[in-house]
This record gives structure tokens, sequence and C-alpha cells, in this order.
């Protein structure tokens, strides 16, 4: 080939090669923009996602798998009064020290569970206690944990309430009863040999029931002090046969009484615990008592010490009548009994197992009970030996060391266009640059691949973030409990998109699991249907407390068939969820066939949350009518004991007064038989008066509502006059408080003093009603420079203030005498201003600042 023809073919070669370059940098440039669509299509979906996440009233932080923080909305930050930049990339465990929380993180990356959990407590920067909710987030692989805080700091605070009622009724009861006890042990000893048969029968039964009364008084003291954190702990040495001897011994009068076998099983070593002996010894005692209580005649008890590893076990093992499968997952629970004609027979508050159960946990270990109904009951704990000292589960949980894992959750991208720096006319190169561009359009197609797969991921949890945004601010807009299961199962419906469902409550009474609320044609049909725990898929969730994901609900034994068969309906696949409030699993909510394809893992997640906020806003709801039963039985109570004083009033000074009637009468007589009498009778007039005289001021001051107390003077005296008014209908009572601060809110003072002027209040309105014949009452109170004017004005037909001051009888009570005492008692003065058709105005000036 000549010269000229290479050239040729050369500048032909180089032309195609030309156009081919060309060609991969239109394919470039459209990758190029493809890229750049996404890229923006990401962007918006991030704002999206963060007006969400913004928005929401919970807090919610995003953590990695190495446990850093690496995002937090608004309402967390409020929690912990943080700015987001401060905390982004600080371990969890340094931005919200709270052990709880730590535990729980671990516990879910342990065990590979969806969704986690538990109660955290917060000391900075206010107390709090949250309920975190812990859900695991995949994409790709990209990992890490997605945690949503509760506030149930005012539900905690209901339930400490109550735990101070139970240790301030104890206590109150424990005092008069040693006392009552006391002197009838004299009595019995005094009377012994003088009662008959059927008087010292008598004498025992009230032995018996006092014995009982202080085993009660005694649990609710012990449950006090466990629930109110005031467990004395002594760490000694013990001999668990030691405190199994003595246990035995304290009952063996009630053994002998059933005729009871007792084997025992210890080992010949010692079996030392580190503990305390008085707290140990109670957990024996109650499991032997219960073994005793429930145990036939001629029955058998078997207490066994066991090593168990770095454990010792004990059991109680009897042959009594054994408790029903589904009572065994709440023995352990405060106040619960199981079937009353099981429990009446024996007494008691059913504390004894919970009281167990917290000495138990307290030294490190578990306890459980076994049971076949007919054949006896095992109740078993373990203690961890003397030498371990600590269980190593405890020293485990209290370490806040993470192990530091890889951080970055995505690849870095090669570069996302490499322009052609040089068209070198030579065939060579551009082949090389054809193969690195094909390389990275490989590359590039992969990439777009995933993230496409995180987009859709990204877009399903911005839904779910949507829906549990909603259904939480839905269902704190009410407490009313028919509008919140409405409401839960509407939304349940309008996300999840399925044939049919139901919220089913567990029944405290007979623990069966009743319809509340039904999806679907078939809805009216299934409401009948009473379902016992373990019966069916919501039977079987409802008693392990696990969720249940069915595919093929016909194949499955587990389901329920007899409702589909009444109601005419298949189920083809079934997703079943507990609602689980502070460890109690109160229902369950389930879904059928999902319209739109298969139940996955996904939805399993979202309904296990949507049922977490169903849980709350149902206890929450169940609370508000407790409180508003509470609030009607507090005002009958109240009622009730205004009787009560009015009858005392009446059995009390009306009697003395009569007394004094009488030695009246003989001092009128003595005056012309014998005066030399009548200086003694006048002494015991005397003091039947003042007597008479204070025994009126206290039970009078006694009439004070509950609401005084509790809400302070303010609330009272509305409810006063609210109730005054409803009686009088030609009257108009009015109420006007004024402060210097501009509001009508008193400063709080002492009950004394509150109580003090709603008694010259009430006075001086119930005068003004039964002598003014006025169209309006007006009661001012006025706080200023630490002094409560106290006014009631009206514009009735007036008095003469002299002649009434000389003469109380005239107006036919004793009612400005009272006053007038009740404004000494708090250092007040009154004033009194009237004149015929001029109305009258009682007024008292009392010093007022706060209570000390």
């Amino acid at each position: 080939m000549s010269d000229e023809d290479k050239l040729s073919e050369l500048e032909r070669q180089l032309k195609l090669s030309q156009k081919q370059a060309i060609l991969y940098g239109r394919d470039l440039r459209r990758v190029y923009l493809a890229e750049k669509a996404r890229r923006e299509m990401l962007e918006t979906l991030s704002r999206r996602m963060q007006a969400v996440f913004d928005s929401m009233s919970g807090g919610l932080l995003i953590v990695g798998d190495d446990f850093r923080i690496m995002d937090a909305n608004p309402a967390f930050c409020a929690l912990i009064e943080q700015e987001v930049g401060s905390i982004v990339g600080q371990p969890v465990s340094a931005v919200l020290p709270a052990s709880e929380l730590d535990s729980l993180l671990k516990e879910a990356a342990s065990e590979e569970r969806s969704t986690v959990s538990g109660e955290i407590k917060l000391t900075e920067p206010l107390p709090r206690t949250l309920l975190a909710t812990i859900s695991r987030v995949e994409a790709g692989q990209n990992k890490g944990w997605v945690v949503v805080f509760n506030d149930m700091t005012a539900w905690k605070r209901v339930e400490n309430l109550k735990s101070e009622f139970i240790g301030i009724a104890s206590h109150e009861l424990r005092t008069p009863l040693a006392i009552i006890m006391g002197y009838i042990s004299i009595l019995a000893e005094e009377l012994a040999d003088k009662l008959d048969a059927a008087e010292q029968e008598f004498m025992n039964l009230i032995m018996d029931s006092g014995e009982r009364l202080s085993k009660i008084v005694d649990e609710l003291v012990q449950f006090a002090e466990a629930e109110g954190g005031e467990v004395r702990f002594t760490d000694l040495e013990i001999d668990l046969r030691e405190i199994a001897h003595e246990a035995l011994s304290a009952l063996q009068a009630r053994i002998r009484q059933k005729d009871i076998k007792v084997r025992e099983e210890f080992p010949p070593q010692e079996a030392n615990v580190r503990g305390d002996r008085k707290m140990l010894l109670g957990v024996l005692r109650h499991l032997l008592e219960n073994a005793i209580n429930f145990n036939r005649p001629g029955g058998k008890i078997t207490v066994t010490i066991d090593e168990k590893g770095d454990f010792y076990q004990v059991d109680v093992k009897d042959t009594g009548l054994g408790i029903p499968q589904v009572e065994l997952p709440r023995i352990f629970d405060k106040f619960y009994q199981v079937e009353e004609h099981m429990t009446r027979r024996v007494g008691g508050l059913g504390l004894g197992l919970s009281i167990a159960k917290r000495a138990v946990e307290l030294h490190g270990g578990k306890i459980w009970a076994e049971s076949a109904l007919g054949q006896g009951s095992t109740f078993s704990f373990t203690l961890p030996k003397a030498e371990r000292n600590i269980p190593d589960w405890l020293a485990a949980a209290e370490s806040s060391a993470l192990a530091e894992l890889v951080q970055e959750l995505e690849q870095t991208r090669r570069s996302e266009e490499e322009k052609t720096q040089q068209l070198i006319l030579t065939q060579h190169q551009l082949l090389r640059y054809a193969r690195d561009l094909r390389q990275v359009f490989e590359t590039k197609r992969e990439q777009y691949r995933q993230q496409e797969e995180l987009i859709r991921h990204l877009e399903r949890k911005v839904e779910e973030l949507e829906v549990l945004n909603e259904i939480s601010t839905s269902l704190s807009s009410t407490l009313d409990l028919d509008k919140v299961l409405t409401l839960i199962m509407e939304r349940v419906n309008a996300v999840l998109k399925v044939e049919a469902g139901s919220l089913l409550l567990i029944d405290d009474e007979t623990g069966e699991l009743v319809f509340q609320i039904a999806l679907g044609e078939k809805a009216e049909g299934v409401k009948p249907f009473r379902l016992q725990m373990g019966q069916g898929i919501a039977g079987q969730v409802a008693q392990s407390g696990e969720p249940l994901m069915i595919s093929d609900a016909q194949r499955d034994r587990r389901h329920y068939k007899a409702v589909d068969i009444t109601t005419d309906f298949l189920t083809r696949s079934i997703l079943c969820v507990p609602m689980i409030i502070k460890g109690k699993i109160i229902g369950v909510i389930e879904v059928m066939n999902k319209l739109e394809g298969d139940f996955t893992e996904s939805d399993l997640t979202l309904l296990n949350s949507i049922a977490t906020y169903a849980a709350i806003a149902i206890e929450n709801a169940r609370l508000h009518q407790n409180v508003l039963a509470e609030r009607d039985r507090v005002v009958v109570a109240q009622e009730e004991v205004q009787k009560k004083l009015a009858r005392d009033l009446h059995d009390g000074p009306t009697q003395l007064v009569a007394s004094m009637l009488m030695r009246l009468d003989f001092v009128k007589q003595a005056l012309n038989r014998d005066p030399s009498l009548v200086e003694g009778e006048i002494t015991q007039l005397i003091e039947l008066g003042q007597r008479a005289s204070h025994q009126m001021r206290t039970l009078l001051f006694e009439l004070r509502p509950l609401v005084l107390e509790t809400q302070g003077l303010v609330p009272a005296l509305e409810t006063f006059l609210a109730r005054r008014q409803k009686e009088e209908t030609g009257t108009t009572l009015h109420l006007e408080v004024r402060t210097e601060r501009g509001d009508d809110q008193l400063t709080r003072r002492g009950l004394k003093e509150e109580a003090a002027v709603f008694a010259i209040v009430q006075e001086a309105v119930n005068n003004a009603l039964k002598h003014a014949q006025a169209d309006n009452i007006w009661v001012r109170l006025a706080e200023q420079a630490g002094e409560l004017m106290v006014m009631v004005q009206d514009d009735g037909v007036g008095f003469d203030t002299a002649a009434v001051e000389s003469d109380y009888g005239q107006r036919g009570s004793l009612g400005m005498v009272n006053i007038q005492e009740r404004a000494e008692l708090v250092g007040g003065h009154l004033t009194l201003r009237s004149a015929p058709g001029q109305g009258t105005e009682v007024m008292v000036r009392i010093p007022w600042g706060p209570a000390d």
C-alpha cells in the first residue's frame, strides 16, 4: 500500500473515532442530566421528610449503627434544651444520660428485633418519664435506628399519687390496729377463765380477724415502701438453708392444722447468697403461705435448694389446686388474685407475690411459676451466689462503652462526569477512553438502581411518619374512649387498606378478649364473639405479647375459623399486634386481607408503632373516665361528710345545750331553796357552755369542701356559689377576684387561712340569702400589698347595726359572732356596714402572703 493510501485509511479511522467520541460525549451528557434530575428529586423528598420530621409533637431521634446521633427533630431538642447542631455526631449516652435507653439500644441490636419499647427516666434539664420506641431502619447498606419519645410524666404522676395514698393509708392504720390488738390480747388473758365456750369462740374469732387485718396492713406497708423506693437493704452473707428452716418453723402450726407433709431437699454444704435477711425470709414465707393456703388437707410441700451455675435456685412445690394457665402471666401483678372462689377463703390483697418478685429482683434474681390445674404449682426463684456479688448482666447494663462501627453508610461515588481532556487523534487513545467511559456508565447505572431503591424506601418511611404524626395528633385531641377506638381503626384502615379489621380489649374481670371496634362489611357479625386467652390468632398474641403475621390463615391451625363461618367471611392473611402499656397487655389490633399485595415486615413495624400510640391513648382515656367517676364519688362523699357532721352537731353541742337548760332550771329553783348551790351550778354551766361553743366551732370548721384542699380558695368559692345559685331563683350571686398582678389567681396560703376565708364568705352569703331579701349578692376578693380584702355586699333591706350588735337574737343566728371569731383566728379585722333600705356590707381584712 502506498503512503497516500495509508494516509487516507488513517484519516478515515480518525473520522470514525471522532464520531464515536461525540456519541460517547452525548451519552455522558444524558447520564449527567438524569443524575441531576434524580438529585433534585432526592432534595424535594428530603424537604418533605424534614417538614414531617420537624412538625412531629413527640421527640424523634435518628441514630447510626455506631449509636451516634445523626439527626434530631425540634421536639427532642426542646426536651433536652440543646441545639441540634451541638448533638449531631455525639454518642447517645453523652447527650441523653439515661442507662435505660442504652440498654434498649443494645437489646434491639443484640436480638435483631425490628421494634423495642421501654421507659426511660430523665433528670435534666427537668425530671421526666418518657416512653421510647426504637425501630430498625435499613436501606441498602445504610442502617440505623429511629427512636420516638413520648412524654409519660403526667401519667406517672397519677401512678405515684396512687402509691402515695396506699402508703399513707397503711401507715395510718398500723398504729391504731396495734393498739387494738394489744388491748384484745390483754382482755383475752384477763377473761380466759371467765368466758363460756361460745364467748371464747367469739374472742378467738376477734383475734383471728385482727391478725388477718394486721397481715393486710403489713403487706400494704411493704408494698408502699417498695413502690416508693424506701426499701432498707442490708448486704449480708446468708445461708438459704437457714432462712428456709426459719420460714418453715414459723408456719409449723398452720402446716400441722392441715396435716401437710413437708419434704426438704437441701444441699449438704452452705448455700450462701448476699442480701437482706428479712427481705429474703419474707419471700420464702409468701411462697410457703400460698403453698399451705391453696393445698389440700393431707397434701405435700417440697422445698428444694439447688445449684444452677452461678446461681442458687429455690423451688416451692405443692400438691394443691393449681393455677389456670391463663392466670399465670399475671399472678405477680399488684393486687391481682386468681378467681374469687379460690382466694376469698384465705383473704389478702393480692400483694404477696408482687412483693416477693420485687425483693428477688432487688437481689439480682428472677422469679417464676409453673402450674397445672388440679395437680399443684411450683414457684421458683434464683439468687446469685455470694462470691458473685453483682450479676454480670447488671454490671454489663451499667457500661456505656459502645463498639465503634463503620460510620460511613454510603460508598463514595466516582466522578459524575469525566470530560474529555484531549481528543488525541489516535485510534489507540480513543479506544481506551471508550473502555473507561463504558466502565463509568456501568458503575453509574448500578448507583442509580441503588438510589431508586433508597428513594422508594424513604417514601415509605415518610408515609409512615406522616401517618404516625396524624395518629398522635388525632388521639391527643380527645379523651373519649369510644372516639379514641374509632380513630385508631380509621387510621389503620387508611394506611394499610384492608378488607377487615378489629380492635379487641381484654376484660379485666373475665380475662377474655372483647371486640370493641370492627371494620368491613361483616363488622357487626363479629361483635358478639368473646375470645379466651390463647384462642385464635388474637388470643395467641394477647397471651404471648408477640406480634404475628400469617400469610395463609386457612392452613394455620391457630386461626379461629368459627368467626369466618358465622360471618360468611374468608380470612386469607392476618396481621395481629399487641397493645402494651407499662409492660401490661391491654388488647390487640388485627387486620385481614390486604387489598393490594401481601402483608410485609414494614406493615408489621408500622402496625406495631400504631399499637404503641393506641395503647397510650386508650390508657389515657380510661384514666380520664376514672377521674370523672372519682370526681362524682368525691362529691357524694363530701355530702355524706356534711350530713355526718350535722348529725354530730345534733348529738354533741345540742345535748350540751339541753343539759345547760336543765341546770338553769335547777339554779332557778335553788335561788329560793338553797342559794349556796347556785355558785357550783353556774361554774358547771360555764364549763358546759365553753364545751358546746368549742364543739360547734370545731364541727362548723370541718364543713369545708374537698375542692378547697385540692384546688384552692377561688375554685371552692365558685363551686359553693354555683350550688347556692341553683337553690335560689330570686337572687343573683356574683364572684369578683382581683390581684396586683392583674389576674384572678390568689396567692396560695395554708389550709387554715383558706378554710377561714371560705367559712367567712359561706356564713355571710347564707345570712344575706336568709335575711336580706336582695336581688344581688356580690362576693369580692382583692389581694394587694400582702393583704386580702374579703367583702360580701347585698342590695337588700339592710338593718340597724347598733341594734343587732346589742342583741344578736334579733336576727336569729350567731352569724356575726362566727365571722368575727374566724377573722380573729387568722389575724383579720371585721367591719360591718348596713342601714335599713340600703343593703349590707361585710368586710374582713386579713394578712395574706405566700404559704410558709
